[in-house]
Parts: structure tokens; C-alpha cells; sequence
């Protein structure tokens, strides 16, 4: 609050008390600006403090999940590796087995042939007669024998070394039981199967059948072929189509 001078104050000294007040009035005017400004500078450290602060601790942060991630993609790598070493191996193992299997199957096929061409060959004497019915009390020797008989093609006893029916092949069929015999010989046998070619050439409108073998009056056909080993039955069935 501005002083008053007093009463009795000469203009002197009213002069003086003007530059007094003067004085005093700029001094608490400086005091304040010099008190704002040191509070600007407090509060700019202390906020340069805390965004220093802040960005330290992002930064930390930040490093942390990088190391984080790059862990994890070293592990990833690692197990990308293992895999692909592994999905090698498999590869391989299976490139391996795959030839292994086709050796085989290669030999299997080369032994199917072999045992296909034994087969043959035990067979290599034996016939076959289709659509003969059964009887119980047949003599089967006696059908052999009757067939060289029809055809011209005399066959005794002692030719055949076995003749027996053997079971079906389809159990569901209703034909009847394949009678095989065997001959002495492969001779005898391509001779006889010679005999019946050209009888039933020369005889197309009887060929051989059940009523020419005693088997009643009703002529049904009876057919002879080579006892073929099954692969080359299904061979002979493909070619005949």
C-alpha cells in the first residue's frame, strides 16, 4: 500500500518517497518473474525427467520383447531344422523302401512265373474232361478208356496213372465235379488230344458227347482240354475272348 506523505513533507521529500516506492514495487515485480521462471525450469527438468523416464522404460520394454521374439524365432529356426533333417530322413527311408519294393515285386513276379512253369510241368501229362455227370458207382478208368475208343485213339488201362474228380473252383456252380487223368506220358497226351481235334472236325454235327459215353440218351457236350495251372487258365480265358 502507497504511503502517504506526511502533511508537514516538503517536495523533496515527496520526491524521494515517489522513487522509494518506485524501488520497492520493481523489486517484488523481479522477485515474482525470477520465482515463475525458476518454477519453469523445476517443472521442465522434472518433466524432461519423466519423459526421459518413460522412454527408458519403453525402450526396456521394447529391448525385452525383441529379445523375446528373437528367442523364439532361434527356437523356430531350431525346430525348422530338426524337421527338415527329419523330413529328409523320411524321404530317404522311403525313396529306399520304394526301390526295395519294387525288387520285390520284381521277384515275386519272376517266382509266380517259376512256380507257374513247375506247375505247368507236373501238369504237362494230365487232361481234363468237363460236363460229365457224376455217378456213385463210376469207373473213371472206364470213361477214359471209352473216350480213345469214340475218337480212334485206343487207350488200355495201363496208359492212365491216375484219374480222380477234383473240387470246384466255384462252389455255387452247378456243373458238375473236373475229372483230371494223367497218361504215361506227354506223348500220349498231345497225341489223344489230337484224336479228338480231328474227330470232332470230321464229325461237327455229333461231336464228342454224354450219350456217345453211355451216359443216357440225351447228348449233352463233353469237353477236354490240357490241365492248365490257374494263371495260365486266366492267360487261355483272356486270349479266348
Amino acid at each position: 500500500m502507497r504511503r502517504q506523505p506526511p502533511i508537514d513533507a516538503s517536495p523533496i521529500d515527496e520526491i524521494c518517497n515517489v522513487n522509494r516506492n518506485s524501488r520497492e514495487s520493481g523489486n517484488t515485480y523481479n522477485e515474482a518473474e525470477n520465482l515463475r521462471l525458476t518454477m519453469r525450469t523445476i517443472m521442465q527438468e522434472e518433466l524432461h525427467g519423466i519423459v526421459r523416464e518413460a522412454i527408458r522404460e519403453k525402450f526396456s520394454s521394447l529391448r525385452k520383447e525383441m529379445r523375446s521374439f528373437e528367442d523364439s524365432i532361434s527356437f523356430m529356426n531350431a525346430n525348422f531344422e530338426d524337421m527338415k533333417t527329419k523330413v529328409e530322413a523320411y524321404m530317404q527311408d522311403t525313396k529306399q523302401l520304394r526301390s526295395e519294393s519294387e525288387l520285390l515285386q520284381r521277384k515275386v513276379k519272376d517266382l509266380e512265373s517259376r512256380l507257374s512253369a513247375i506247375e505247368q510241368d507236373s501238369r504237362q501229362n494230365n487232361i481234363e474232361i468237363h460236363c460229365l455227370a457224376e455217378h456213385k458207382q463210376e469207373n473213371l478208368i472206364n470213361v477214359v478208356m471209352q473216350i480213345g475208343k469214340v475218337i480212334g485213339f485206343p487207350i488200355s488201362e495201363t496208359d492212365v496213372l491216375s484219374c480222380n474228380r477234383v473240387q470246384k473252383q466255384n462252389k455255387t456252380s452247378n456243373l458238375p465235379k473236373t475229372i483230371v487223368f494223367r497218361l504215361v506220358n506227354k506223348l500220349k497226351r498231345d497225341n489223344l488230344l489230337a484224336s479228338l481235334y480231328k474227330y470232332n472236325r470230321s464229325h461237327p454235327n455229333e461231336n464228342l458227347n454224354t450219350k456217345l459215353l453211355g451216359y443216357g440218351d440225351k447228348e449233352s457236350p463233353v469237353h477236354i482240354s490240357k490241365h492248365l495251372a490257374q494263371a495260365n487258365k486266366s492267360l487261355h480265358a483272356i486270349t479266348r475272348i
